[in-house]
């Protein structure tokens, strides 16, 4: 098994930078409410395949994917923005791993984007 953490995977307030607004009990409906907020899961994996999903509710610029509990959440920083991590942009159409590339295609609200790691 290359998982560590809780049995349900939910978001982990402890770890944000940033705040945010909860919209539902279980930590998985968040809205930023301040400029710029990463926050991580209460799961970690290290082998093997995992994938979750992110419907976006609103427009603006977001950066999702995995980092690694080393990736350094500042006011600057966040997902995809070190190389100890990796990003999609569907605002500015990019992937981020410590500097971007153009990839993919614009993002609408109501999109479901789905993030996938296989090691």
């Amino acid at each position: 098994m290359g998982r560590i953490g809780a049995k349900q995977a939910c978001l982990d307030l402890t770890s944000k930078f940033g705040e945010v607004l909860q919209s539902s009990r279980d930590d998985l409906d968040i809205e930023a409410i301040s400029q710029f907020v990463s926050i991580r899961a209460n799961v970690g994996v290290f082998c093997g395949c995992y994938y979750y999903e992110v419907m976006l509710k609103t427009m603006g610029l977001m950066q999702i994917g995995w980092s690694t509990i080393q990736t350094p959440f500042t006011s600057h920083r966040g997902v995809g923005d070190d190389p100890t991590s990796f990003a999609y942009d569907g605002y500015r159409v990019k992937k981020w791993n410590k500097d971007n590339l153009a990839y993919g295609e614009a993002w609408s609200i109501g999109d479901v984007i789905g993030t996938l790691i296989d090691f």
